[in-house]
């Protein structure tokens, strides 16, 4: 079940649902739904939503946790999604003016001709015309985590079921040869970007 409404209005909505109902169906939601405050108030309602994120605090990710560890102790609290995506912007920005520097081209074409860049705010791609696409993280509500689900396999059916094939994620993470991108010393990671 998609609910587009905001995580208040999600948990009413689906706390009105008896248990056994909520376990049989499982709820999506949007990104308006990373609030960790009211998903700790929410987590007996939806638990095993899955919604979208635009940044991960708790991820896994090294140079994800490298950035809440650098943030956290310059500021002395923990970094939020625009904490993250001016990190990225500005990375984007120095990629660009490297790319303008070297190749003796104009910013604009610099900054147009990167095409992926893997950030910390998830995926991001520039467009032809220069805008943004980013593709963010799906991430799970299970008891008191948010955890990155496992994929859906099409059956032939006409159902979906949830696998997780390992075989396939280490092969498709076998096959990736992306250069390394390296991000200001200040943070002192790697990130992978395409074309940089």
């Amino acid at each position: 079940v998609f609910f587009p409404g905001n995580l208040v209005e999600a948990a009413q909505f689906v706390g009105s649902f008896r248990p056994a109902a909520r376990q049989r169906l499982r709820f999506l939601g949007t990104a308006s739904w990373d609030l960790p405050n009211e998903l700790a108030r929410s987590r007996t309602a939806l638990d095993g939503a899955i919604f979208v994120t635009p940044f991960l605090l708790t991820s896994s990710d090294p140079v994800i946790s490298r950035f809440v560890t650098a943030y956290s102790e310059r500021y002395g609290r923990k970094p939020d999604f625009l904490a993250a995506q001016g990190f990225d912007a500005a990375t984007l920005a120095l990629a660009a003016l490297r790319r303008q520097r070297v190749q003796n081209i104009s910013f604009e074409q610099a900054f147009q001709s990167i095409q992926t860049y893997d950030g910390l705010t998830g995926l991001i791609s520039v467009r032809p015309g220069g805008e943004l696409q980013r593709r963010f993280s799906v991430v799970q509500l299970l008891g008191e985590n948010l955890v990155s689900p496992p994929p859906l396999e099409r059956i032939y059916d006409g159902t979906f079921e949830a696998q997780l094939n390992t075989e396939v994620v280490e092969e498709q993470e076998e096959q990736k040869q992306v250069p390394q991108y390296a991000e200001p010393q200040t943070l002192g990671a790697e990130r992978k970007a395409h074309n940089f």
